[in-house]
């Protein structure tokens, strides 16, 4: 099986909680990992938290994904 990412909720800060398509769930923290220019808007918090998923990676509210 694929693993892939079948729901995400955003949950305070740069965490948010990812549910897989096996039934696990993650909670990721990626304020270490916004660096770069590219993802310079993705630490503005009120901007981070409206993420969307685009099958299967997160991605800042419809622009570059999140690194991994």
């Amino acid at each position: 099986m694929f693993l892939e990412i079948t729901g995400a909720t955003y949950l305070e800060d740069y965490r948010i909680r990812l549910v897989f398509n096996d039934g696990t769930a993650k909670t990721i923290d990626l304020k270490n990992k916004l660096n770069g220019s590219v993802y310079e808007p993705l630490r503005q918090v009120d901007y981070f938290k409206k993420f969307k998923i685009k099958y299967p990676l997160p991605h800042g509210n419809g622009e570059k994904p999140f690194p991994p």
